[in-house]
């Protein structure tokens, strides 16, 4: 009688346990919206006590297509390493697709959908190599058109900044294209009168020249000095050396050119 006692009590506790270890499993399925993030997901490391550290498991319906799922770590979590596993029972014993072999961080895998309505199961487990890795992260199931736009621009706490300065540089190399396209405008030509040069204008090698010919002493010179736009009258003209005048505003020097030779 006592042998048949403790026998059911065995199998009671047998039963509990099985029920124990069950309902854990079944507890932590988590339903998936295709193309929706699914935010704010906690995976404790493999140190944790044994029954504490449970994988993730999530189950999503699919319509015929290409599908990627995408674990992304929230900010403070970077270092969280994770594997993820695809497959079409709740046992994981006909595989999909993995993300990865080995130990690392593998957060991406895709695969391909034949039929629509499929359901499909997620386990997404830690997978460093010391089993020390935690974090918060948020999961998502996209197909093509969804994962582009959504993996193009990741969610970051760094995506503020690194937007504005690319705005930044792009409006300077705008500009610069935009500066170095517009046309400028071209300079008017400076009004120029004919004088006579005195002698200590002309040039040694040509004094016997303009010596024997007054007419070859004449010269072109602006009538405004070219940096200060001051008038340059024949009479107030200061000339300081070789077909050379001196502007008497600001000082510049003002060149002469021969008007026939």
């Amino acid at each position: 009688m006592k042998m048949k006692k403790c026998r059911s009590i065995q199998a009671i506790t047998l039963f509990a346990l099985f029920l124990f270890l069950l309902f854990p499993l079944t507890s932590s399925l988590t339903e998936l919206t295709p193309n929706q993030i699914l935010e704010d997901q906690v995976l404790l490391n493999r140190e944790a006590p044994y029954d504490m550290y449970s994988p993730k498991t999530y189950n999503v319906s699919l319509n015929a297509g290409h599908w990627t799922v995408m674990i992304e770590p929230k900010s403070g979590s970077s270092l969280l390493e994770v594997n993820i596993t695809i497959a079409s029972d709740i046992n994981m014993t006909n595989i999909i697709a993995v993300s990865g072999t080995g130990y690392g961080n593998f957060p991406e895998v895709n695969f391909t959908i034949v039929s629509d309505n499929t359901t499909v199961y997620i386990l997404v487990h830690e997978n460093s190599l010391n089993g020390d890795t935690a974090g918060i992260f948020s999961i998502g199931v996209y197909d093509d058109a969804h994962f582009h736009s959504w993996a193009v621009i990741p969610p970051t706490p760094l995506f503020p900044i690194l937007l504005i300065i690319s705005i930044l540089v792009l409006a300077i190399l705008l500009r610069a294209i935009l500066v170095r396209k517009t046309p400028k405008e071209p300079r008017p030509e400076p009004k120029i009168q004919v004088v006579q040069a005195p002698p200590k204008a002309i040039p040694e090698k040509y004094q016997r020249r303009t010596d024997e010919d007054d007419g070859l002493r004449m010269v072109r010179i602006p009538t405004e000095c070219p940096k200060c736009g001051a008038p340059l009258s024949p009479e107030e003209i200061d000339w300081v050396g070789p077909l050379e005048a001196k502007c008497g505003y600001c000082g510049a020097t003002v060149r002469a050119q021969f008007e026939r030779i």
